[in-house]
């Protein structure tokens, strides 16, 4: 297994490599940080999830909850330095999603005096994230089915009408992954 502090130093390098890349290349107006997504194991003290499976986890509730917290006000904190705008925005996953909120939370008083970050922390499961003629609709997607972008398209109208391009962004499967909706709703819904 590989030791906790090697994840974290491998977590903070790729961040800044990514960041410092794209500022090199661009003036970065904006930001959208995603924090969520089941960043913890475990969403409480017996080591469950939100539904009350029990896991397996590689440190106490307390510990995860600092490291994690700590790895995100590193991250915001670098983030903010290479754009105008930092929008960082909550989405719940199905690990740990009162924990991820408390993070976030407390994330936000933190960072009250700064005016240039944003947060969106509602506990809704659906969020959605705009940029000039792109809206980013975003769920942790462990209940992911055909009608999600009908569902994205009801829940923000005016983000899905006054915009041309929609992507959904999900993180429930931890990797890459391309789903094309079938002719009864498919890509013609104009959803990525």
């Amino acid at each position: 297994m590989v030791p906790l502090e090697t994840r974290l130093e491998q977590y903070r390098e790729t961040v800044n490599s990514i960041v410092h890349k794209a500022h090199l290349s661009n003036n970065i107006d904006e930001i959208c940080f995603l924090l969520g997504n089941d960043l913890l194991q475990t969403d409480s003290i017996r080591n469950q999830t939100v539904k009350g499976t029990d896991v397996d986890a590689s440190m106490t509730w307390d510990k995860s909850y600092e490291v994690a917290y700590e790895l995100m006000y590193d991250t915001i904190h670098q983030l903010k330095h290479y754009c105008n705008k930092l929008t960082v925005v909550y989405v719940p996953g199905n690990h740990s999603a009162s924990n991820e909120y408390f993070i976030t939370h407390s994330l936000q008083v933190a960072f009250k005096a700064d005016p240039n970050i944003i947060f969106q922390r509602g506990p809704e499961k659906y969020k959605c994230f705009t940029y000039g003629n792109t809206a980013l609709f975003l769920n942790h997607g462990d209940n992911i089915n055909d009608k999600l972008p009908l569902l994205f398209a009801q829940t923000y109208p005016k983000d899905w009408g006054n915009t041309k391009y929609h992507e959904s962004l999900l993180g429930h499967y931890h990797g890459n992954n391309e789903k094309r909706f079938s002719q009864t709703q498919a890509e013609t819904q104009g959803v990525r």
